[in-house]
């Protein structure tokens, strides 16, 4: 048919809309394909108001990303609210059904219909989207490319690459960003959350223990993380460090809650990939032992935190604040110099709080003084920029 269709006497031009991008050796398609996009917020909102449903509040907004602007799901939807008994109450429907994004039988049955398919289709592919599901624990759309390589042991490595493809171009999981670190390639998925709550059903359906597949999982990630050098040196030194503050502090926190945290430290000051993943691992410390606070920020959360790491904390955001200030130090425009002045302030805040968690005397000493020459400048920009470049580089990094 359309090898007939692009035949030149016909004199047509053929549109073809699929699930998954055209593949036939027969038939010459453009470079690129034209995904198509769900439709905008605006889209929805008009839609949604012609029936005299409300759109102004934080639900509305909340199911479509849900749905990430799907058409079908937005007629499927609207249909849903106008009935009782809801009549044409957003704000309850979304209270009532948030738990459950497949409530409505239409919408699950077009989902389950996108997995029927790739079963058909491709076995492995539909392993590794059923699989996926066990990540929606995490509260979280994106998952780099080592979770989805982690979950196929099963799958021949020359083939891996393939079965993730496959899953893109039926739009199943789709590329968030990507870049390139160390001369090493690094991907970010994203996979709808529809998609991974009918995947994490499924993955119950046909998996009697899944304690087995994260035993599977592990063994994965252990073999990576065993053969990655890269990564045993960063593990090395967090161990090292752990160690060291563990000796130092009251036994009564567990070991793991501290070389998590110190993995969050490491991600947030000394990596220079946007993929961070520090609020995972202080999530983690929280679980392990709850003395952990949520963020790392100036506000530090629990007195319970012992004190050693308390002043790991904040000289290590001392050194992100530094850092910040030798990039605009040079800098004349008029925005980067409020933040400027805004960085030093919180450098200078930062160094105080550090103070009440050593005892070594030549440190406060020279840390008080750094703290009152950044504070007597901060109100003139050009005496502070001045006191930097002359003196202050080189008391900081004394100081280290």
């Amino acid at each position: 048919m359309l090898i007939l269709l692009s035949h030149p006497e016909v004199k047509s031009i053929t549109l073809i809309t699929s699930r998954e991008c055209l593949k036939e050796s027969k038939v010459r398609v453009a470079d690129a394909y034209y995904g198509l996009p769900g439709l905008e917020k605006t889209e929805w909102q008009e839609f949604f108001n012609y029936y005299q449903i409300k759109t102004d509040s934080p639900a509305f907004h909340k199911l479509y990303e849900a749905y990430g602007g799907n058409t079908k799901a937005m007629e499927i939807l609207c249909g849903a609210i106008l009935r009782p008994p809801f009549n044409g109450n957003l704000d309850a429907y979304y209270q009532e059904n948030k738990e459950d994004l497949l409530i409505e039988g239409e919408l699950e049955d077009l989902v389950a219909s996108q997995f029927e398919h790739l079963s058909k289709n491709d076995e492995e592919a539909y392993k590794l989207l059923c699989r996926l599901g066990i990540y929606s624990y995490q509260n979280t759309d994106f998952l780099p490319l080592i979770a989805l390589n982690v979950v196929l042991w099963d799958v021949p490595k020359h083939r891996v690459k393939r079965v993730i493809k496959y899953l893109q171009d039926c739009f199943l999981i789709k590329t968030q960003t990507q870049e390139i670190i160390k001369d090493n390639f690094y991907q970010i998925f994203e996979i709808h959350p529809v998609i991974l709550s009918e995947a994490l059903s499924r993955l119950y359906s046909c998996t009697s223990n899944i304690g087995d597949i994260v035993f599977l999982m592990k063994q994965e990630i252990d073999s990576f993380v065993e053969n990655n050098t890269e990564i045993q040196t960063i593990l090395k030194r967090v161990s090292k460090k752990s160690d060291l503050i563990f000796k130092q502090i009251n036994i009564r926190y567990k070991k793991g809650s501290i070389r998590s945290f110190y993995l969050s430290q490491y991600f947030e000051f000394f990596t220079s990939s946007s993929f961070g993943t520090n609020g995972r691992y202080l999530v983690l410390s929280r679980i392990i032992d709850g003395c952990f606070p949520g963020i790392i920020g100036v506000s530090f959360g629990s007195r319970n935190v012992p004190k050693e790491i308390r002043l790991d904390n904040y000289l290590l955001i001392c050194l992100l604040y530094f850092l910040k200030i030798l990039s605009l130090i040079q800098e004349s425009d008029e925005i980067k110099s409020h933040t400027f002045i805004n960085s030093s302030a919180l450098f200078s805040e930062c160094l105080y709080e550090s103070l009440g968690y050593t005892s070594n005397i030549i440190f406060k000493i020279m840390s008080h003084k750094i703290i009152s020459e950044i504070n007597s400048k901060l109100k003139d920009i050009k005496i502070l920029k001045e006191w930097w470049i002359e003196t202050g580089i080189n008391m900081v990094k004394e100081l280290q």
